[in-house]
C-alpha cells in the first residue's frame, strides 16, 4: 500500500520519506562546512605555513616572519572556534513559536479577539487578526507557518539549517 499524497501542496507531489526530509535539511550545513574546511586549508596549510618556514632549518628561518605565523595562526584558531561554536549554536537553537496557551489559539468565529491587539501590526484585509490554517493559533507579525517543521515561527527570515 502506498502512503497518502500530501495534501498541503495541492496533491501534487508525495510524501517524500524521512530520509529524504533529512539529507535535504542538512545540505546547507554541509555546504557550509566544506567551504570552512576549504578556507582552513588554504589559510593553514599555505599562508601560515609558509610564515613558519618548515622547510628550512631551524637556524636559517627568518624570525620576524616566524613569528608572525605564530600569532596568525593562533588567531586564525581562536576565531574559527568562536566561528563553529556560534554557527552550533544556531543550528541547534529552536527558532522560536506561538505560545500553546488558550489566548493564542484560534476558535471558530473568534476571528475578531482583543488578545495582542496593541501589538499585532498585520491584519487581513478585513481588519481581522491574522490566524493558521495548520496549527489553529493567532499568528504574531512576522509569524509565517513552516512546512517542513509543521509549526508557526516567529520571525521566519531565515529558518530550517
Amino acid at each position: 500500500m502506498t502512503e497518502p499524497e500530501d495534501v498541503s501542496n495541492g496533491g501534487h507531489l508525495s510524501k517524500p520519506e524521512p530520509r529524504q526530509i533529512l539529507s535535504m535539511k542538512s545540505l546547507p550545513v554541509a555546504f557550509i562546512l566544506f567551504v570552512f574546511g576549504i578556507m582552513w586549508g588554504v589559510f593553514m596549510h599555505i599562508h601560515v605555513r609558509w610564515l613558519l618556514q618548515w622547510d628550512k632549518e631551524p637556524d636559517r628561518r627568518d624570525f620576524s616572519r616566524e613569528t608572525r605565523g605564530q600569532i596568525q595562526g593562533i588567531i586564525f584558531v581562536l576565531i574559527a572556534i568562536m566561528w563553529v561554536g556560534c554557527y552550533a549554536q544556531c543550528i541547534v537553537t529552536p527558532p522560536g513559536g506561538i505560545p500553546d496557551t488558550d489566548e493564542w489559539r484560534y476558535k471558530e468565529g473568534d476571528s475578531n479577539s482583543e488578545v495582542g491587539e496593541d501589538v499585532q501590526h498585520e491584519k487581513k484585509k478585513g481588519g481581522k487578526r491574522r490566524w493558521c490554517k495548520w496549527c489553529h493559533k493567532y499568528k504574531p507579525d512576522r509569524c509565517h507557518h513552516c512546512r517542513v517543521c509543521k509549526v508557526c515561527v516567529l520571525k521566519m527570515d531565515h529558518h530550517c539549517p
